[in-house]
């Protein structure tokens, strides 16, 4: 087992106090909320198990796990209370503004487990915090296809259900901005690959590059099998989706 499981306890009956705590729980149950976790992060204060030292700076208490130290930090002061109640223990702590939090955490390479033994929580390890205040989060790569290069398109035998779930999540989230996104498997040259064709409203042109980070920040969360690569729905991919080549990711909910 990933002892990282262990650090969270999914039968606990800690209720959500206050806003971070919502969008925590909501970005550990579905993939396709946890951009809106990343990107509201930053709003808010941690409580933080550490203390000053003599010379008023901070001193952050840490594990080793897997070769990488990590430090912890609570999404409220609830949650560090009944996180120390359950360890029968006083936990010292900081509050302390999530940014400042993160630069500390990067320029000390040190991991961090947000609300461990409760029944939501995070693990970030060191790259990815680094990644996060640096806004490269749901990064990618751009290309241009090439020309005279035979693509074939069509529905795999075997759907990745869970991404396809997440991406009609996704999809009525921001439903005044995609219509739908078709999806299919693409095999260009000797590259086996998903396409996802997002087909965006009129008029919501300035949205794309938003859109397209989030859903790098989904596909990366979920570890899909297979790279996938993004595109505008034009009239190809429209009319490939009509004659059967794709799928609707949007379903009725």
């Amino acid at each position: 087992m990933n002892i990282f499981k262990k650090l969270f306890k999914k039968d606990d009956p800690y209720k959500s106090v206050n806003r971070l705590e919502e969008l925590l729980k909501s970005a550990v149950e579905n993939e396709a909320l946890r951009p809106d976790f990343y990107r509201q992060l930053f709003h808010f204060k941690l409580f933080v198990m550490g203390q000053m030292s003599e010379n008023n700076s901070v001193r952050l208490l840490n594990n080793q796990i897997n070769d990488i130290n990590y430090t912890y930090a609570y999404t409220s002061l609830s949650a560090l209370e009944y996180a120390a109640r359950k360890k029968n223990s006083e936990i010292p702590y900081l509050e302390m503004d999530s940014l400042q939090f993160f630069e500390i955490l990067s320029s000390s390479k040190l991991g961090l487990i947000l609300n461990a033994d409760m029944n939501f929580g995070k693990v970030f390890n060191p790259d990815e915090i680094v990644d996060i205040l640096n806004n490269n989060k749901g990064n990618w790569e751009q290309r241009e296809m090439q020309k005279g290069m035979e693509i074939q398109i069509g529905i795999p035998a075997e759907l990745p259900h869970k991404l396809i779930e997440e991406l009609n999540i996704f999809i009525h989230k921001n439903k005044n901005i995609i219509e739908d996104i078709y999806f299919a498997l693409k095999v260009e040259g000797d590259e086996l690959s998903y396409i996802a064709a997002i087909d965006f409203h009129e008029n919501c042109e300035d949205k794309i590059n938003d859109v397209v980070k989030d859903i790098s920040i989904i596909i990366q969360e979920l570890d899909v099998d297979k790279p996938v690569d993004m595109t505008v729905a034009d009239d190809f991919y429209r009319q490939t989706y009509s004659g059967g080549g794709m799928i609707s990711c949007r379903k009725k909910r």
